[in-house]
């Protein structure tokens, strides 16, 4: 099978105008062909950019544009491409790439730029989840912060557009009319349900806030998303707090709105993008890009190793199900067991990956650091514990150790007041 090389690209066409596509070429050898790849009225989605890279492992190279410009494409399906290759069915990206979205080539969006008419302080002023029930003890749940290289206007309103699309969806009785988005302050209330909105008197930190409680009436919850102008970054950022926690099962996921940004944006973490599909590392340069990454001071999310045996794929959890789950709050990586041994030697000799089980490295790893603090977990609860029959449930346990940990990292703390 013939090795390719994809990409994100944009198609200059004059005039300041650029088209994206989705790009496949074979990485060595000759050309059999070039051919054009026409999408359907979905756009360039993953089935495009699938056939892209079949053609390419057969000799042809494929170009895909995106000639709605994700216009025409349902609101559910990711257009503009978010990592430097599409893993085929049961793969894993590679450890190192290129994330090119074309954020600035999206269709004219139905919703006007939110600027602010006068000083509105950012602070929300819906009540805590705990205040709003009458009962103290609101606890966060999910926390994380990202940054946005692109830097633009455009990239920080497609951010804001992404999160009234989740609005939407989840809650079509709150979402305002334009006329309301356009002011840069709205606020509804209906039974059960709170919506807020606020931006900046300088317009660089634009703010939403909704709240919501259970049927029962057993907990409310509250998420609260960012998008500011960070002077050399755009930032986005997200945090969820819950009521009435003692009794009651802890958040397994985050709000979708996080991974939507993690699909539709460029966002990075220890200079690397941020993916929602787990990173090979396969041989030692992958491995030494790896390490550094683990090693990194700028790293703010954790990293989930997991290691599986020679001739086998068994990780102990589906290596695309969990970095779905997590997408925004961690890497996920797959090491080779040609490479596994090797990670102890890099990273120490009490913090290397097992077969079957996942090794979590929280921000700020080191030589001295505490096993307690990047613990290795295996399905059960602890390496070395028996299997569960749940399928599942060792994702939902990793995700629920994401989630803490993003919460104690203190990433973003100061950002949520």
């Amino acid at each position: 099978m013939i090795s390719i090389t994809s990409k994100h690209v944009r198609i200059p066409l004059g005039a300041g105008i650029e088209v994206p596509a989705y790009r496949a070429t074979p990485a060595a050898g000759p050309i059999r062909a070039s051919v054009l790849v026409l999408s359907e009225i979905w756009s360039v989605n993953p089935n495009i950019r699938s056939i892209c890279d079949r053609l390419a492992r057969n000799g042809i190279a494929a170009l895909a544009p995106d000639l709605y410009r994700g216009g025409k494409a349902p609101q559910d399906i990711p257009v503009c491409g978010c990592r430097a290759r599409r893993p085929a069915q049961g793969q894993s990206a590679p450890w190192r790439g290129t994330c090119v979205k074309p954020v600035s080539s999206f269709a004219p969006s139905p919703y006007a730029c939110m600027t602010p008419n006068s000083p509105i302080p950012h602070r929300s002023k819906l009540a805590l989840p705990g205040d709003r029930a009458g009962k103290p003890g609101a606890r966060t749940v999910v926390r994380s912060l990202l940054r946005s290289p692109v830097h633009s206007h455009t990239n920080r309103h497609r951010a804001q557009e992404l999160a009234w699309e989740w609005v939407g969806a989840k809650w079509p009785r709150l979402m305002p009319s334009r006329s309301e988005m356009e002011s840069g302050h709205f606020e509804r209330a209906l039974p059960d349900q709170e919506l807020s909105v606020s931006t900046s008197g300088d317009g660089s930190v634009w703010s939403l806030s909704v709240a919501y409680s259970e049927r029962r009436g057993t907990r409310t919850w509250m998420t609260r998303a960012l998008v500011a102008d960070a002077d050399n970054a755009d930032v986005v950022g997200l945090q969820t707090s819950c009521s009435d926690l003692a009794d009651t099962p802890l958040v397994v996921a985050p709000p979708r709105l996080l991974g939507a940004w993690v699909e539709r944006l460029e966002l990075e973490d220890g200079a690397l993008p941020v993916l929602g599909d787990p990173r090979e590392v396969g041989n030692q340069q992958q491995l030494a890009a790896f390490c550094d990454h683990v090693l990194s001071d700028t790293r703010t999310l954790p990293v989930i190793a997991l290691a599986n045996k020679p001739n086998s794929r068994y990780y102990g959890v589906d290596p695309q199900g969990l970095a779905q789950a997590v997408r925004g709050l961690a890497h996920v990586a797959c090491v080779a067991p040609s490479v596994a041994a090797d990670v102890k030697a890099r990273l120490g000799q009490d913090f290397g990956v097992v077969a079957g089980a996942a090794r979590i490295y929280a921000p700020r790893f080191g030589p001295a650091a505490a096993l307690t603090d990047h613990p290795l977990l295996r399905d059960g609860g602890v390496a070395g514990t028996s299997k569960t029959e749940d399928a599942g449930a060792f994702r939902r346990l990793l995700c629920r150790r994401i989630c803490a940990l993003s919460v104690d990292a203190g990433a973003g703390r100061d950002a949520f007041p």
